[in-house]
């Protein structure tokens, strides 16, 4: 997302993968960084260590306009050096605010174009709404477990986020080895988001899905 480090996120997508065909890649549009601010290090932090004192500084900018989208979109793309992504994702969206008739007909004249695979929204909360799109990025947990059709619903593609951030929320102890078979035993077939930078976790993540694939 244009979102995360005003930027940055997807320039280092691009220096790391742009000659990488083999991973799957993609972005959001509908909140973008605050107005003015730039994709610099300098200029993250210092917006964010201001934001603290005046929140209005480090805002993020809400806005479900599709021309903003549009150029949102194609500045991505040269962010991160590519033609084409394989997921565009509305961020957080009211759905009882958004026309999606009007997003998907944006979306279908952009798989003509070539510039994605497959579209979607992305929530950070639960919700009861139905939800008129394939692609769904949603947060879900062991416990709660708030996506309600992440095993009922094949027809989607479910991405799903949260476990280990709930957990820690909550002060419950764990154990990472459990926790990650209960996450993978949840998503059998679907892609989740892993955010770490421990190696053990990550390679944890990895044991478990070839056991996982072996037992099925």
């Amino acid at each position: 997302s244009p979102l995360y480090n005003y930027g940055l996120s997807e320039i280092d997508i691009g220096n790391l993968y742009k000659n990488n065909k083999n991973i799957t890649v993609t972005t959001k549009v509908g909140i973008y960084p605050p107005e003015h601010s730039v994709p610099s290090i300098k200029n993250v932090f210092f917006r964010k260590l201001v934001g603290k004192i005046i929140p209005s500084y480090s805002k993020s900018l809400v806005n479900y306009n599709l021309d903003i989208a549009n150029k949102s979109l194609e500045r991505s793309l040269k962010r991160m050096n590519r033609e084409r992504i394989e997921i565009l994702l509305i961020h957080d969206p009211c759905l009882n605010l958004l026309n999606t008739e009007e997003w998907k007909r944006w979306f279908e004249s952009l798989k003509i174009q070539g510039k994605i695979i497959n579209f979607g929204a992305t929530f950070s909360k639960k919700t009861e709404q139905e939800i008129p799109f394939k692609v769904i990025q949603s947060f879900d947990s062991l416990f709660i477990k708030e996506d309600k059709n992440l095993l009922n619903d094949k027809k989607k593609l479910r991405i799903n986020f949260g476990y280990f951030f709930d957990l820690k929320r909550k002060n419950i102890k764990f154990d990472n080895s459990e926790v990650i078979r209960r996450i993978l035993k949840r998503n059998l077939s679907n892609p989740i988001i892993i955010n770490t930078k421990d190696k053990n976790k990550l390679n944890l993540y990895f044991t478990h899905q070839k056991l996982i694939e072996i037992n099925i």
